[in-house]
């Protein structure tokens, strides 16, 4: 059979021949086939092989390793019901946090409209429509890596170059890879000169003789040399195009011709222009990818830190093993600080350390622990405040020589708090694969950050719980002291007590006629009187507690004391008995009204409002700076109430016992004299009440009966108004000592002033609220006599 026969039939038997290729062709018959037909030959099949076994190897090892870490993760937990809690994100907050963070953003993939062999083609046939091709090739593309791949690709096909390299620059260094290789310096010098560089073959020999370092690459692989700086948006050289041995145009002969030439240069640098735009647009894209990537990273380290906010020892652990599998490393320690006030690097000390493979709970830090000479590097980092990195170039580094851990890289950063406030020190060993690089550097601030947050928050946490037990404890022992046992009461109980039992039921009562016992058991004989015992089902020792309770809660001082709610407590019972006002109220009312007399300044500390928001007291810290103290009297009458065997309350039902502590609230809030003063605008206009509900009535009487002695005998009065500016004086010694401006009213060297400021209080507060009362019910006019009359003694006071 001769060969055109056997051409004859392999052009028949197709299938055949692409079999028999697959199976016995060598790589130098598919490199011949590639040259010929103007395609890169493959240089090392076996180099290319190990490659793909490398990536392959490191792809399973990093899912083995991942794997382990589960496991071990997964022991630690005990149930897979915490280690589900224990993941970035729970099952059913997961696919809706991704779908949050996904990006919407669509980045167009690196693709080309035309393979090599078909961009040649277009070249010979037509160089226009060719060079407009590869622009729109690259244009369209904002992957960088297909971008340079494609560049090289082109501009091998512009110049008809054997070899075209693209190599990046970086603040003005050029970045060569394991391949790539700077001949003579010249790429570094296109770099430094920014312009191009070109070298026919006459020029590339006399260069050989001048630079023997480069003779033998010159005779063996390079005979004319193209370098072009591609220049970014500031004109500052971002990558170079290195074009090695132009070919001549007959294909069939493969002697090189003399170069590139001017027209080459021209071209390139055409084609450079646009290369510079889409490399810039790309690394813009990237940049964004990166910073997005961050970010969601970030988000979920955030979602998955802040979910532990209980324990530290398992926060810690979590933070370990988060930063091992986010930057890729060996290990991750966490160096737990035992005093932030050290003032050189030997006397910050460590209480704890905690590592990926450590316990939970964390480790003492000690000699004995196999990373206690990192600690020396935690240490620095944290007393100059700065990071320390350590990569394979410094293993010689000072801060190495006394450490046995085998170090090959490492990055150690402070952890501070929200107040810059020191709590220890995190540390990333021997990244898997190469070294720490900016983006590890960037997103290991961030993460050293959240972590300072998580685990102050954390501590503030564990500072809470302890307040919140001592505050318990605290509760305990004040309801233990502010209770009254039942030997106490009856004690009192077994007392033969008397008093004028007429008087107490008068509006005129004397305020000062009676004893503290006598006060409390006129107290619970007016609660007899108004059969409140009885219609309530009170249970009489658990009556007599309470109140035993209420006068053990007010304190010794001048006047809001415990005869000041006696007095308020009486007045009122005076008005239900002597006015028609009390004949349209409930006995739920009434009930609400007389407990809160006598509990509405209970605990009162001798001081107003005002003070306690001048002088930033705990009070005003709880409650606020608005109607402070009635809310303070108001919360220590439920905490009598609640303590056992002493709530008055607790055979109503569920609505009325709702409805009579919402009216004891009112009516003790009411007593606030600022309270009082905005809502009368609404209730009282030319001295009278334009809306007489019950609500308004409630109120209305409240603040009568709190300020009820200026409509006692003058006796009594002047008494009192003596006690209220005695008490006023207590507080200007303790403005004096805060250093806080005494108001006028109450200060003592214009005691003599007294007159005039009972006159102004009457003026402005008493009997315009008096008058009003008088308009409802005649049976007031008889206060506001006594008012008048009152203020006519005062009033000669100042003749």
């Amino acid at each position: 059979m001769n060969p055109d026969d056997i051409t004859k039939w392999l052009d028949v038997n197709e299938a055949f021949v692409e079999n028999y290729f697959l199976k016995k062709a060598k790589l130098t018959l598919v490199n011949k086939w590639l040259l010929k037909n103007s395609y890169k030959p493959v240089t090392d099949l076996q180099k290319s092989r190990q490659q793909i076994l490398q990536t392959k190897f490191k792809t399973l090892q990093t899912i083995n390793e991942c794997s382990e870490d589960s496991q071990k993760f997964q022991k630690r937990r005990g149930s897979r019901r915490e280690l589900r809690h224990c993941f970035s994100l729970p099952s059913s907050a997961n696919f809706l946090l991704s779908d949050y963070i996904q990006s919407k953003v669509k980045i167009p993939t690196g693709f080309s409209s035309q393979n090599e062999f078909m961009k040649r083609k277009l070249k010979d046939s037509n160089e226009t429509d060719f060079f407009l091709e590869i622009v729109k090739d690259i244009a369209y593309d904002l992957q960088l890596s297909s971008i340079l791949k494609k560049i090289s690709v082109n501009a091998e096909i512009l110049l008809s170059a054997t070899k075209v390299e693209l190599l990046k620059v970086k603040k003005g260094r050029l970045i060569l890879d394991d391949k790539a290789s700077d001949v003579g310096g010249y790429l570094a010098k296109c770099v430094a000169s920014e312009k191009c560089l070109r070298f026919r073959p006459i020029e590339m020999l006399q260069l050989s003789r001048v630079d023997a370092s480069i003779a033998e690459e010159i005779r063996e692989n390079i005979e004319n040399m193209l370098c072009m700086p591609i220049k970014g948006r500031d004109g500052e050289v971002i990558a170079v195009l290195q074009a090695v041995n132009k070919m001549k145009l007959e294909r069939s002969n493969d002697v090189l011709n003399e170069g590139f030439t001017q027209r080459d240069e021209k071209l390139l640098e055409t084609y450079a222009a646009f290369c510079s735009m889409a490399i810039c647009n790309a690394e813009s894209v990237g940049n964004y990818e990166k910073d997005y990537e961050r970010n969601k990273i970030l988000l979920e380290v955030v979602h998955e830190l802040f979910e532990e906010e209980r324990i530290l020892g398992n926060l810690l652990f979590k933070i370990t093993i988060k930063a091992r599998s986010l930057f890729d490393c060996q290990d991750c320690c966490v160096f737990l600080l035992d005093d932030e006030q050290s003032q050189n690097v030997q006397e910050i000390k460590f209480s704890k350390i905690f590592t990926v493979n450590g316990p939970n709970d964390g480790e003492k830090f000690s000699h004995k622990h196999p990373f206690y000479e990192l600690g020396a590097i935690a240490k620095r980092s944290l007393f100059i405040e700065e990071d320390i990195k350590i990569v394979t170039e410094d293993v010689n580094d000072e801060l190495l020589r006394n450490i046995k851990t085998p170090v090959n890289s490492l990055f150690c950063k402070p952890i501070l708090n929200s107040e810059s406030r020191k709590l220890g020190a995190i540390m990333l060993l021997n990244k898997h694969f190469g070294t720490f690089q900016e983006y590890d550097e960037m997103l290991f601030g961030a993460y050293s950050i959240f972590c300072g947050l998580a685990i102050n928050n954390c501590i503030l946490y564990d500072e809470i719980s302890k307040a919140s037990a001592q505050r318990t404890v605290a509760l305990e022992v004040l309801s233990y002291h502010t209770t009254v046992p039942v030997e106490e009461m009856k004690e009192f109980q077994a007392k033969q007590i008397e008093y004028d039992r007429d008087e107490i039921h008068r509006l005129t009562f004397d305020d000062f006629s009676l004893s503290s016992d006598q006060m409390l058991k006129a107290t619970i004989d007016l609660f007899h009187k108004m059969e409140f015992i009885s219609h309530f089902s009170m249970n009489e020792e658990t009556v007599c507690r309470f109140f035993l309770a209420v006068r053990k809660n007010y304190r010794s001082i001048a006047y809001h004391n415990w005869r000041h709610a006696f007095n308020v407590c009486q007045l009122m019972f005076a008005i239900f008995n002597n006015t028609r006002l009390g004949g349209n109220l409930t006995m739920l009312e009434k009930l609400g009204l007389a407990v809160a007399c006598i509990c509405h300044d209970v605990d009162h500390r001798g001081t107003n409002n005002a003070f306690l928001s001048k002088s930033d007291s705990a009070l005003a810290q709880l409650y606020g700076t608005s109607a402070t103290l009635e809310h303070h009297h108001f919360n220590q009458a439920i905490t009598i109430l609640n303590s056992k065997g002493h709530n008055i309350f607790s055979q109503m039902s569920s609505s009325d016992y709702q409805t009579v502590i919402s009216m004891m609230k009112d009516a003790i809030l009411a007593t606030d004299l600022g309270r009082h003063m905005s809502q009368r605008k609404l209730w009282i206009k030319d001295n009278h009440i334009t809306k007489p509900d019950n609500n308004t009535i409630r109120s209305i009487l409240m603040t009568a009966c709190d300020i009820g002695a200026i409509t006692k005998n003058w006796n009594v009065q002047y008494q009192a108004a003596n006690l209220v500016m005695e008490e006023f004086y207590e507080q200007s010694k303790k403005e004096k000592a805060l250093q806080i401006q005494s108001m006028h009213s109450i200060n003592m060297k214009k005691r003599d002033e007294l007159p005039n400021l009972q006159i102004g209080w009457i003026d402005q507060i008493c009997l315009p609220l008096y008058q009003a009362l008088s308009t409802l019910d005649t049976n007031f006019q008889n206060l506001v006599e006594r008012v008048l009359a009152n203020r006519d003694k005062w009033k000669s006071l100042i003749d």
